[in-house]
């Protein structure tokens, strides 16, 4: 025991002599910690990143989810018009039911996915433009059925 107690003075004392030191790391040793903890870094940043598109994909999936049982649950009391001039009035009873508990991250995304379907053209009904915002949006109640359907892809 005492053996050891003299190595560990030995190897811990500051005699100012720099060829007595035994240990510590080389350049070599350093470089190669610092590639080691790059590379962990990196798969684990690519990791977090996978689980982000992940949890953005599940986010799609539930919203959608909720608005397509909205509108069906109000469906069941509500039949859908088959007069298109009464559509409007119908998708505002929609609104007006509280059927819909859109948080504002849904609302934004509703708001972007309708306004890329407007840009992108393709089946918009003449004179439909861009909106800033929900309140834009739900001002013309027919434009949240296109939006949910744009940004539910169907």
């Amino acid at each position: 025991m005492e053996s050891l107690l003299k190595q560990v003075r030995d190897r811990t004392s500051n005699s100012g002599n720099l060829d007595d030191r035994e240990y510590g790391f080389t350049l070599i040793e350093l470089l190669i910690t610092i590639v080691i903890l790059g590379i962990l870094s990196t798969v684990v940043i690519l990791g977090v990143a996978n689980f982000r598109t992940e949890a953005e994909t599940a986010t799609v999936t539930t919203n959608c989810t909720t608005f397509q049982r909205g509108s069906a649950a109000y469906m069941v009391e509500h039949p859908m018009p088959t007069d298109p001039n009464d559509i409007p009035a119908w998708v505002q009873g929609m609104l007006d039911s509280g059927i819909y508990q859109f948080s504002d991250g849904m609302q934004v995304e509703f708001v972007n996915a309708f306004n890329a379907w407007v840009t992108a053209g393709v089946g918009v009904p003449p004179g439909t433009q861009t909106v800033s915002d929900w309140a834009e949006l739900t001002a013309t109640p027919i434009n949240l059925m296109y939006a949910g359907q744009a940004y539910c892809g169907g």
